[in-house]
């Protein structure tokens, strides 16, 4: 049966199919090795482009006007997702349907601007910290410092007092470990998963280690709100046990567990990884990082001339026209084809700036320098450019869309019960969209060349009901830790060491990204 109710009425004609499938595997091979590189020249054959992958009927979306409408009308993700229930449980990120949209009713009020800006002070705390530990000279492996410093942060953020800091040492003991195995387990035949192996086995051990782990904080916090209903914690913890629906329902423990477990993957995998891009990406590019570093003297440094910004301007991205129902009261969104608030009149091109010489300490301290705070997002133009090209550039390789009935998208028919995917690092590096598109130029994010941006052209944190809910604080966090580390260093990159591009679940990681730290 065709959809005439939610989806369009399906057309007759049918989407080409990717050249160089095998037989039996299809283009299992090409995909499986290298995704986002093999569905990167899907644009030249078609705006829908179907792809034999063995236990799927698949078809990939290189249009990006169609991506968004596929976003926007789609929101179920089907069987894929379901692999990664053994670790997320119920949470938002694998939920469908009714308790999706009930689920991320619930959690919007975590991250409320309020709630954002008590969180920043978690996050300007760490980064300053992160950047305190370094010494000028050493060589750091930056992919595994910024993924420490993105964990550390996600669960100081959900827990606190001294309770909150044994949990979050607990998770990020059990973290890594479980996240390696797991994007094993989602790449690979289901019924491998049941099999006594000894990864299997480990990988159920430390599941149910972080159970325990969350279990006895969401204990102890609901004793203390039982004994004071208005006690605030101030973090997400708090906030999700207070959480209630149309019906006055609370989550429950499991659905708790299930959701600090979901923010704690989003929030480190996702930031460690573009921290990572940004650095990388400042060592390639002295031109940038020579803004940057104006930008961030001008702001942090006491007697620095601060950028003219309206007090209140967070500068971060405005609303869309698809935030979910019941985020009226959350920070506003990342939509992709909206500009950054705070981008305006004040926004100036980084090619051709001349950066006056700034005086150090030689130490990595920077007189009277300070750390970057949730106030100062307004005035962090370049910093926010540079997270924005930096999402670009480096985005999820893959996202899914559960086709339910038989349905119409570009005028091509794609039968119900079909997957869709949607290759968000292909639609970023497609030169027809972004000209030149491995040059990384934050100018791409002036007002006026976003301005001329093809709606769904940048979509690093999903559109439509499956959006990323912590998409601001991703981008707080982002900005405020590499405006503070910057204030203070330089990270170099390593001669003669090759920085590749890997895929770690649905993300794109540098391999190995050694840097030198050198002070400013």
């Amino acid at each position: 049966m065709t959809s005439t109710a939610t989806l369009t009425p399906a057309a007759s004609r049918v989407p080409p199919t990717a050249p160089g499938a095998l037989p039996l595997l299809g283009h299992w091979p090409r995909f499986g090795r290298r995704p986002y590189r093999f569905m990167s020249t899907l644009p030249a054959v078609g705006p829908v482009v179907r792809v034999r992958i063995p236990g799927y009927d698949t078809y990939v979306v290189t249009d990006p006007e169609l991506a968004r409408e596929a976003f926007v009308t789609l929101s179920d993700q089907g069987h894929m997702i379901e692999r990664a229930e053994a670790l997320l449980g119920e949470g938002v990120t694998v939920l469908q349907g009714k308790r999706h949209r009930r689920e991320r009713r619930m959690i919007a009020p975590a991250f409320a601007k309020a709630r954002i800006a008590r969180y920043a002070t978690v996050m300007t705390r760490l980064g300053a910290e992160r950047a305190a530990s370094w010494h000028a000279g050493e060589t750091l492996a930056v992919n595994e410092q910024m993924h420490d410093l993105a964990l550390r942060t996600v669960a100081a953020a959900l827990f606190t007092g001294e309770i909150g800091s044994e949990t979050a040492e607990d998770i990020h003991r059990l973290l890594p470990p479980v996240m390696t195995l797991l994007s094993r387990r989602v790449t690979r035949p289901a019924w491998i998963d049941r099999l006594p192996l000894p990864g299997n086995r480990r990988f159920d051990r430390l599941v149910l280690e972080m159970k325990a782990a969350t279990g006895g904080i969401i204990a102890a916090y609901r004793a203390e709100l039982a004994a004071d209903p208005d006690l605030d914690h101030g973090d997400l913890l708090d906030t999700l046990l207070k959480a209630r629906d149309e019906a006055g329902e609370a989550l429950t423990d499991s659905q708790v567990h299930d959701e600090l477990i979901n923010f704690l993957v989003g929030g480190t995998e996702a930031i460690g990884a573009t921290l990572a891009w940004v650095f990388y990406e400042l060592g390639q590019n002295p031109e940038v990082e020579a803004a940057l570093h104006v930008e961030v003297d001008a702001l942090l440094r006491v007697g620095g001339e601060i950028p003219s910004h309206a007090p209140e301007d967070t500068g971060l991205p405005g609303r869309g026209d698809t935030t979910p129902a019941g985020h009226g009261d959350t920070t506003p969104s990342v939509q992709g084809d909206t500009a950054p608030a705070g981008c305006g009149a004040t926004a100036l091109p980084i090619q051709g700036d001349t950066p006056p010489r700034t005086r150090t300490a030689g130490d990595g301290t920077l007189a009277n320098v300070r750390p970057a705070e949730f106030g100062d997002l307004g005035a962090l133009d370049v910093t926010k450019r540079i997270v924005l090209e930096t999402l670009r550039k480096y985005s999820p390789w893959l996202t899914v869309r559960h086709v339910p009935t038989d349905y119409s998208l570009g005028g091509v028919e794609i039968p119900g019960g079909s997957m869709l995917f949607v290759c968000p690092v292909a639609v970023h590096r497609d030169p027809a969209l972004y000209p030149d598109p491995e040059r990384f130029d934050p100018d791409r994010w002036l007002p006026e060349s976003m301005a001329a941006m093809t709606k769904g052209a940048h979509i690093p944190f999903g559109m439509g009901a499956r959006q990323c809910p912590g998409n601001v604080f991703s981008l707080t966090e982002i900005a405020l830790q590499v405006a503070t580390i910057s204030a203070r260093w330089r990270l170099r990159p390593v001669p003669g060491v090759e920085v590749r591009e890997t895929v770690i679940g649905a993300l794109v990681h540098p391999k190995r990204l050694p840097m030198r730290v050198e002070a400013r």
